[in-house]
């Protein structure tokens, strides 16, 4: 007889792929970024919002030229399975075909505090690109 095996949740619902992908991201922007897209879903965001917010906030994002801001982000549309995907226009969104967002934003808020000793973005932050009218 066959053996088969029953996928755990983790597997089922994307989150080794998540954690694996997010803690190869060199940088905390693109981690950052990634937690808002999770904890927004099924909302998308405009792709240029969410460029100016990181550069906001780090200056190493704000030092980079623009093609190199929307980088930060866009890289994760270029893993294995993409985190985001386009939408329309320039609005982009978490990819919650293929990863459970509610599971994914706590594995990476988990990864930010835990592996990164960073805080998550703020209660304020997220409000903001869930109330955008746009997405």
């Amino acid at each position: 007889m066959d053996e088969y095996s029953i996928p755990t949740v983790e597997e089922f619902s994307g989150i080794n792929d998540v954690r694996e992908i997010i803690r190869e991201r060199e940088r905390y922007a693109t981690v950052y970024a990634a937690y808002i897209a999770a904890k927004i879903y099924p909302k998308g965001f405009p792709m240029d919002r969410m460029v100016n917010t990181l550069a906001n906030k780090f200056s190493e994002v704000r030092k980079l030229k623009p093609q190199g801001r929307a980088n930060i982000v866009s890289s994760l549309m270029q893993t294995k399975p993409p985190l985001i995907k386009w939408r329309y226009g320039n609005i982009y969104s978490w990819n919650g075909n293929d990863i459970n967002a509610k599971m994914a934003a706590i594995e990476i808020e988990r990864i930010i505090r835990g592996d990164i000793h960073q805080q998550v973005p703020d209660a304020e932050t997220i409000d903001s690109f869930e109330k955008d009218d746009l997405c």
